[in-house]
C-alpha cells in the first residue's frame, strides 16, 4: 500500500508541476500580448495582460515593471510606486526600474524620492552589464538620442545663452 501511495503522491506533483509550466508559459505570452497593447497605447488592455500573467505565477521584474508603466500613463501614479517597488526588489540592479519610479514620484510630488532614484539610475547605468549594453545598443539602432548625444557649444565669457 505504501508503495501505491508514494505513486500516487508523484503522479500528483508531477501533474502540478506540468500545470506550473503551462500556466508560466500562457503568462509568458500574455507578457509579450501586453507589451504590444502598450505598444499601440492600449494601457487598459496591456494591465489587463500582466495582472494575469502575475496571477498566473510569472515572478520576474518584467511583468511588475510594465505594469507599473502601464499605471502610471493611467495616472494611478501610487500603484505604479508599488509596482516598480516590486519590480526593482526582484531586479534590484536595472536602471530602467528607477528611472520609471522616478517618474511616477515626480508626479506625486515626491521630489527627494524622485531624486535618489534618478541618482540610483546613473548609478546603475554606468555598469559594464548586459542590460546596460542592450539600451546603448538599442539608443543607436534607432536614432533614440540624449543630451549626451551632441557637445553643447561651449559660451565666452560675455557670450549669453538662447
Amino acid at each position: 500500500m505504501k508503495i501505491i501511495e508514494n505513486i500516487r503522491q508523484h503522479l500528483k506533483e508531477k501533474k502540478e508541476k506540468n500545470i506550473l509550466a503551462i500556466n508560466y508559459s500562457k503568462g509568458l505570452k500574455l507578457i509579450e500580448q501586453g507589451r504590444e497593447f502598450c505598444i499601440n497605447k492600449k494601457d487598459n488592455e496591456a494591465l489587463e495582460c500582466f495582472n494575469t500573467a502575475i496571477e498566473l505565477g510569472v515572478r520576474t521584474y518584467y511583468p511588475y515593471s510594465m505594469r507599473a508603466s502601464c499605471l502610471c500613463s493611467l495616472g494611478r501614479y501610487l500603484e505604479s510606486i508599488v509596482n516598480y517597488d516590486t519590480a526593482i526588489s526582484l531586479s534590484p540592479n536595472l536602471a530602467q526600474e528607477y528611472h520609471g519610479r522616478s517618474i511616477a514620484k515626480s508626479f506625486i510630488k515626491d521630489h527627494e524620492g524622485c531624486i535618489s532614484d534618478l541618482k540610483e539610475a546613473i548609478r546603475l547605468s554606468k555598469e559594464d552589464n548586459e542590460n546596460n549594453r542592450w539600451w546603448n545598443n538599442y539608443s543607436k539602432n534607432t536614432s533614440a538620442s540624449s543630451h549626451m548625444s551632441t557637445k553643447p557649444k561651449m559660451l565666452s565669457s560675455g557670450e549669453r545663452a538662447t
